[in-house]
């Protein structure tokens, strides 16, 4: 077709738009791919808009707390309970939930990912600043209920009755949750206080489909929904997951705490973070894994791990035992002992544990190799563990305000930044 024949000089709307879409130049042919490519992908996300009754319909998973069931990296496909009302789900104020938890799926033979039960996206404790968690239902509770003798005895850890468990009596009516993973999820959400019984108001909506893989390309920009228990973990006293100081979470989770509720970052328990030690603003940050919380004054020698703590055999042969300050004992991967008991670069004798304020955020995603660009300009400082021999380079950290997301490569050996 010529451009005489193409239209070179239409005229009024529809003459434009019946041009737009009909000629063959190159750079109009770019812009419409462009357009259409768009427009696809807006009508598949107003489509599945229109079905789920949420946005986003889909989320991420992060974790492996619902494994074997949901893998990290699936994309799983969420419903808001309200599309979809079974008869079998529970009702609360007179309305359902649209949920149906596992003790009522077994009666009716309802499974969700090959098991009895709803799976729900919730808000932890109805919190919009913390990250929701996708778990099944496995329970229905109403106000003031004793749950204990309903409760799965292998998940409730140690209680022996209704007393030793915190939200038992039931503080309101909810679901009580718990991860499909039994090695990393043993016990109730609520039995970790991950949360509160689940109240109808925090469920986002129920898991009806998962694409393997394709929740990766999402977790590349951002951290969404993890499954399970990727909140930051708490005191026991707290009523949120998050470790507190001076009233405010501290937005990590140290290996311990991690391992009670399966949370894992670098294929390991517990957050890495990036910090600056003693809180010197002039020395380089270091890059390594929280492993413990402690309160000042605390001896927390018998919570260390004796590996990490050299042949030391009490408090008193341990440097910052008992702890001069609140905060975080760190450790990098590879390194034999914690931090606080060896001599860094950077610190002016042993490093003290990691004030939260010395934080400069959370390492979320490694790019490998890439960070040899950075060190081609400047030599970030190593930690030296424990060792006389030279520090090899540590990896290229791009840090965000403190407690904000860190992309860094994942702890190596001798790993620092």
């Amino acid at each position: 077709m010529s451009d005489a024949e193409d239209g070179d000089d239409p005229s009024g709307i529809v003459g434009w738009v019946k041009w737009f879409w009909t000629t063959d130049r190159e750079a109009v042919l770019y812009v419409r791919d462009v357009v259409t490519s768009v427009g696809a992908v807006l009508a598949v996300g107003l489509l599945l808009f229109a079905v789920s009754g949420i946005w986003p319909p889909m989320v991420a998973v992060e974790s492996g707390s619902m494994e074997p069931n949901m893998q990290r990296g699936d994309l799983v496909f969420v419903v808001s309970e309200e599309r979809f009302v079974p008869e079998a789900a529970p009702a609360h104020d007179g309305e359902s939930t649209g949920v149906i938890p596992a003790d009522r799926a077994a009666e009716v033979g309802h499974n969700e990912f090959n098991r009895r039960g709803d799976v729900i996206v919730y808000r932890p404790d109805g919190s919009a600043q913390r990250t929701p968690v996708i778990h099944r239902a496995m329970l229905w509770v109403e106000k003031g209920e004793n749950w204990y003798d309903r409760a799965d005895p292998g998940a409730v850890g140690n209680a022996d009755g209704c007393e030793s468990l915190r939200f038992c009596p039931a503080p309101h009516a909810g679901f009580i949750t718990k991860g499909d993973n039994g090695a990393t999820n043993a016990n109730y959400d609520q039995v970790t206080s991950l949360s509160a019984p689940v109240r109808p108001s925090w469920v986002v909506g129920t898991a009806e489909l998962r694409v393997p893989y394709l929740g990766n390309i999402r977790l590349l920009f951002s951290r969404l929904s993890p499954a399970a228990v990727d909140p930051p973990a708490s005191e026991a006293s707290s009523s949120t997951v998050t470790a507190t100081h001076g009233g405010e979470s501290t937005g990590v989770i140290p290996a311990d705490r991690a391992e009670e509720i399966g949370h894992e970052e670098f294929n390991r328990h517990g957050d890495v973070i990036v910090y600056r030690p003693d809180g010197d603003g002039r020395g380089t940050p270091i890059i390594h894994r929280a492993m413990l919380w402690v309160e000042e004054g605390e001896n927390w020698y018998d919570r260390a791990d004796p590996d990490a703590i050299g042949s030391r055999d009490d408090c008193r042969q341990l440097p910052n035992c008992p702890a001069p300050n609140a905060g975080f004992i760190t450790r990098g991967d590879d390194n034999p002992s914690y931090d606080q008991v060896s001599r860094l670069r950077g610190c002016r004798d042993f490093c003290n544990p990691v004030h939260p304020e010395w934080v400069v955020g959370t390492a979320e995603l490694k790019i490998p190799y890439l960070g040899n660009v950075r060190l081609l300009f400047s030599r970030l400082s190593p930690a030296a563990v424990d060792a006389p021999t030279a520090n090899p380079p540590a990896p290229s950290v791009a840090a965000s305000p403190a407690h904000g997301t860190v992309a860094a490569p994942q702890p190596g050996p001798a790993p620092a930044a």
